[in-house]
């Protein structure tokens, strides 16, 4: 089951990601993406 977290947690974080290069392109909008790797593991959300 842990591993399947692992996989969610990064797919999750790859679409994300993603998501923040396509709104980067806009010189109007400061886009910081944060991921809190500390309590990852305290739940099951990523």
């Amino acid at each position: 089951m842990d591993l399947l977290n692992t996989q969610y947690c990064e797919i999750i974080e790859k679409i994300l990601k993603n998501y923040t290069d396509f709104l980067g392109s806009d010189d109007q909008v400061q886009v910081e993406l944060v991921f809190d790797r500390e309590r990852d593991r305290i739940s099951s959300n990523c």
